[in-house]
């Protein structure tokens, strides 16, 4: 009993560190990404994620992770 809590719990930490790492992979993903825009330049639109998300969409060249998605989201609506 002991050892099966023990086992749930390993799993349950492995689980996390893995989200942890698929998170920080997709942030320095988009920190990439907006490093390649000359800000005095361009205007970023942050106040939508459809169209911020359009902007990485363009410069990755290929559709962003559920994780990139969701940190788009993230930083438009805080």
């Amino acid at each position: 009993m002991i050892i099966e809590k023990l086992l749930l719990a390993e799993l349950s930490a492995q689980q996390q560190i893995k989200r942890e790492k698929d998170k920080l992979k997709a942030v320095r993903s988009l920190i990439d990404l907006l490093s390649q825009i000359d800000f005095t330049a361009e205007v970023v639109p942050i106040k939508g994620s459809k169209k911020l998300n359009d902007l990485l969409v363009s410069l990755k060249g290929k559709p962003l992770s559920n994780w990139e998605t969701d940190l788009v989201s993230e930083i438009v609506n805080t």
